[in-house]
C-alpha cells in the first residue's frame, strides 16, 4: 500500500490499529521516506 498525504484509520478494539500504525512508520523511516516529525498521531 502506498499512500501520500493524510491518512485515517478508523477500526475497532482490538483490531491491530497501533500495529499498523508503528510498522507502517518503521517502513517509512528505515526506507528513507519519512522524517518522525512530519508524523501526526491523534486522539
Amino acid at each position: 500500500m502506498d499512500v501520500e498525504g493524510h491518512c485515517v484509520v478508523i477500526a475497532p478494539p482490538g483490531s491491530g490499529k497501533t500495529k499498523l500504525l508503528v510498522t507502517r512508520l518503521a517502513a517509512l523511516r528505515t526506507s528513507g521516506g519519512g522524517e518522525a516529525r512530519r508524523v501526526m498521531v491523534g486522539g
